[in-house]
């Protein structure tokens, strides 16, 4: 019984193997980078999130609202309510622009303020 080595195809599987080993090593590596990246950026992450869910449920309020717009001018429904109620929805849109935005400052200043606070003055025990 002879056994035939096909080396081309033995040379190719090596390579493979070695460029899979190393791309396997370098996904770990790039976990545990990933790791260390949302460990340091997970309060901030964390403390945006309610923010997020507050964004989502009132722009989809509003969306509503511009949908209900819509269909009133469809309908036919009277210009100059329809004007009004136009410019009372764009001002809404604006105070929920402004009140998020100066949310999400005050955090992240706060935030600042603590971490800076947590480096240059750290507690002692």
């Amino acid at each position: 019984m002879s056994v035939h080595l096909d080396w081309p195809n033995l040379v190719t599987g090596l390579i493979l193997g070695f460029a899979a080993g190393f791309v396997v090593a370098y996904l770990a590596h790039l976990g545990q980078f990933s790791k260390d990246v949302w460990e340091d950026i997970r309060p901030a992450a964390r403390a945006l999130v309610g923010d997020v869910a507050i964004f989502v449920l009132v722009l989809a309020g509003l969306s509503l609202v511009y949908l209900g717009l819509r269909t009133l001018r469809v309908i036919g429904y009277d210009q100059t309510r329809l004007e009004t109620f136009d410019l009372i929805h764009y001002y809404a849109y604006l105070v929920v622009l402004v009140m998020l935005l100066l949310d999400l400052i005050v955090k992240i200043g706060a935030r600042v303020l603590k971490t800076t606070k947590e480096i240059y003055a750290p507690d002692e025990d």
